[in-house]
């Protein structure tokens, strides 16, 4: 890989509790590890599953207050998810402008912390059929993300669009549609303003080429989420499923990967406690070095 990686796990850290308290909790517990950095997962700061911090006018104060005295280097944050996303269900929904508000302050904030990409999901487009058209989606999120990328540049971050399975029952986005989205906006801008999140969970739940995925994405290529699965997006540690880790680690070299390895594991059926972090700060570093 380009140098010695930098090892990141995500908030995503208390299997989703949506509760700021056990977040900041999260964050004390993460500082306590080996884990020096960390991807700034804001779906789990929704006060609960219909109210959000980002919905209120001092969503500022609020997001200070929640990461007062944290130590933590986010260089990657992840704005909120709102599923199903399909386009047209998307753009007849009455909470449209509420999400598209959630992830633009989510860009600004990500910011504040400083972080370089903030992985973003884009949506899909079907044809008459209900089948995923790759074409369409292109286009119809080339207009989607328009306000987040200008919103991205001021805010001096880069946007990261995250792959899918290429599977129309589950999170479809394939490289190719992201490698075309990626490109135009590049060139529009004449800069990287857009990259590329590869997500290995969601290639094993379309029991994708790991390694030629990962070398038709290339420089695009910016940051990543690790975790593990038998065929269904568990967000299980890595060697706990079947995810080839020698196999994308060599993907990963191939290109000369400079970036963060990120965890996107979930605690749930584990303690989230020091001794445990450290043990995934473990995995990570046996994939980094195979």
């Amino acid at each position: 890989m380009g140098k010695e990686l930098v090892y990141s796990t995500t908030t995503r850290c208390l299997g989703e509790t949506r509760n700021i308290k056990n977040f900041q909790r999260g964050l004390r517990v993460i500082e306590t590890s080996k884990f020096q950095n960390a991807n700034f997962y804001f779906s789990e700061i929704f006060g609960s599953r219909k109210t959000c911090f980002l919905d209120k006018d001092d969503y500022r104060q609020t997001f200070q207050k929640i990461i007062k005295g944290c130590d933590l280097v986010f260089n990657t944050s992840h704005a909120p998810i709102h599923f199903p996303f399909f386009f047209q269900d998307y753009n007849i929904s009455k909470k449209k402008s509420v999400y598209e508000k959630r992830i633009l302050r989510s860009i600004e904030l990500s910011g504040m912390l400083h972080a370089k990409w903030i992985v973003i999901h884009v949506g899909t487009a079907l044809d008459s059929t209900g089948r995923y058209d790759l074409k369409e989606s292109v286009n119809k999120n080339i207009c989607y993300l328009k306000e987040f990328v200008s919103c991205a540049m001021q805010n001096h971050i880069g946007i990261a669009i995250e792959n899918g399975t290429n599977m129309e029952e589950e999170v479809t986005p394939s490289v190719d549609e992201l490698i075309e989205i990626t490109d135009y906006y590049n060139h529009v801008y004449q800069t990287e303003i857009l990259g590329i999140c590869f997500d290995f969970g969601h290639a094993n739940v379309g029991n994708l080429d790991i390694y030629r995925e990962i070398q038709k994405i290339g420089k695009r290529l910016k940051v990543t989420h690790l975790h593990d699965n038998f065929g269904s997006d568990t967000h299980n540690f890595p060697y706990d499923g079947t995810v080839d880790w020698e196999n994308a680690a060599k993907a990963l070299k191939d290109i000369d990967y400079d970036g963060d390895l990120t965890l996107e594991v979930t605690y749930k059926d584990n303690p989230f406690t020091e001794d445990t972090l450290n043990e995934t700060y473990a995995l990570l570093d046996k994939i980094s070095h195979l």
